[in-house]
This record gives C-alpha cells, structure tokens and sequence, in this order.
C-alpha cells in the first residue's frame, strides 16, 4: 500500500505551509518552497543549497502531487519535519537583508514546533511578531555559534582598547602627579622656587629669578627633546621639572644664570652699604 501524498496546510506567521502527514509526526514532508518564499527568500538558491548539502541531500524527497487549486499534478521539493530545524539553521541571518531578519528568526525558532503542534493535534499559538534584539538573543544553535564567531574580532578589538585606556589612564595619572609644596614630601618633579632655594639663592629678587629660570628651562627642554620633563601642578598651576633634567640644566646655562642673580644682588646690597655709609660720614 503506497504511502498518501494528501497536502496538509498549515497556517503560519501568515503563509500557507505545506506538508504530508506521515507516522511518527517526525517523518512527515514539508514542502520547502512555501517556506522560503514566506521568509522572503529566493527559493531557487536554496534548493541549490539544500541539494549540495552532504547532510541534507539523502533526504530531500521529490513528490509529484496536486496542491489545492492547482490543475494537475507538480514536483515540490520536501524534507522530513525532524530535519527542517537543521536546514533552517543552515540559513546565516547575517548574510540577508535587515529587514528579513527578523522574519527568518521566527521561522527558525518557531515553524518546526507549529508543525509539530499540528499534527500531534496541540493548540497552535501565534506569537506576535518580536523585537529583533528580543530574538537574537533566544537564538540558539547554529546560528548563535556563527554570531559568536563573527563577534570574537569585535570582542577582541574592545579588550585591546580597554587594555589601551588603562595604560593611558595611568599615564595621564603620572603627568599630573607633581611636588605638592604644603608637604613635605620630596618627588622627581620640582617648581623653580624649590630648586632656587636648595641653591640658597636669597628672598630678594628670587621669584622674579624663578619666572626667568622656568622660562629658560621649558625652552631648554624643547630644544632638548625632554619636553616629558615639564609639568603643571594641579595645586598651584606652576610648572615642575625633572630633577634629573634640572641637574643637566642647571650643567648647561642654569647656574650662570643664578650665578650672575647672585652677583648683582650683592652689588647692589655694596652700593646702597656704601651710599648709607657716605651719608652717615657728611659733614653737615
């Protein structure tokens, strides 16, 4: 007795899915065309597919048989329900236009267990179609495999960066962190006035003495190429250098210049001695 070649439709996400009841619900056909076609595909590239596939091929069945409405007889391509999920999975929802993805999802989660529902004789629900963020990550399978393995370069690629901001988060915490003057704590990074009075260069004249050195040590170290070597206290807004680049500066041109403060100073402090003297000594 040959087996019935009698079409089943079956309503879903609003197509008519077409399909041959056989014992047990697992074998039974399921015309694939009406389901491309209803997820927007092309149905000759997947037929293509499905006959290339090492998996899927042994079971595509060939079926003359009239569907309701038609004239006469036609060939419709089939695959057992138990291995529709499988081809459905086959379908990369990363390769097809956004606007279908959506669609292709709902088949690929829900169409086999419609069928299934049919012909076991269960209430079939429609669900209301869902947001794709909502069904990208329901998706399981294949198709979440093939996602997951298109992400690692984007998963990557964020820990590089992270790794990156890290880096340079330390390094702008560095350039900030300088000679706090109401501690006493001595760091690599100094202002002019501390350096000034290590050298014990005298009160008089000594800040304006500070704003020339500074000067003259920023512009050294860009001729340098140690322009590292300069920074701005977050306490103050003054500029800090180096102390290792201060040593070579101070080699270089620095001391002259404290050397030749110091000289005149103390010309000055001779001249007004020796004017208070004069005026002391004046007959009058």
């Amino acid at each position: 007795m040959s087996e019935s070649r009698e079409l089943t439709r079956v309503q879903f996400q609003g197509s008519d899915l077409v399909a041959i009841r056989r014992d047990p619900v697992g074998d039974s056909l399921v015309a694939l065309k009406p389901i491309t076609e209803g997820m927007g595909l092309n149905w000759r590239a997947q037929l293509a597919k499905v006959k290339d596939h090492p998996v899927l091929s042994p079971r595509v069945a060939i079926i003359a048989t009239r569907a309701p409405g038609d004239d006469r007889p036609r060939e419709h391509a089939f695959l057992p329900l138990n291995r529709l999920n499988f081809w459905l999975t086959t379908i990369n929802t990363n390769k097809v236009a956004p606007e279908l993805r959506a669609k292709i999802i709902q088949y690929q989660t829900e169409c086999a267990d419609a069928l299934y529902a049919h012909f076991a004789g269960k209430a079939l629900v429609v669900a209301e179609p869902r947001d794709l963020d909502a069904e990208l990550r329901r998706t399981g399978g294949v198709a979440k495999a093939v996602m997951h393995k298109q992400l690692e370069p984007v998963y990557r690629e964020l820990a590089q960066t992270k790794a990156s901001m890290n880096t340079l988060t330390e390094l702008v915490q560095r350039m900030l962190d300088g000679h706090d003057p109401h501690q006493a704590v001595v760091t690599q990074f100094q202002p002019m006035l501390n350096i000034l009075m290590q050298h014990k260069v005298e009160p008089a004249g000594r800040r304006q003495l500070s704003q020339r050195c500074s000067s003259a040590m920023r512009r050294w170290c860009q001729r340098t190429g140690h322009v590292d070597a300069v920074r701005i206290s977050r306490e103050t807004g003054r500029l800090l250098f180096h102390t290792d680049r201060v040593a070579d500066w101070l080699t270089t041109e620095g001391l002259e210049m404290i050397r030749h403060h110091v000289a005149q100073h103390s010309k000055q402090g001779d001249f007004g001695f020796r004017a208070a003297s004069k005026s002391k000594t004046r007959p009058h």
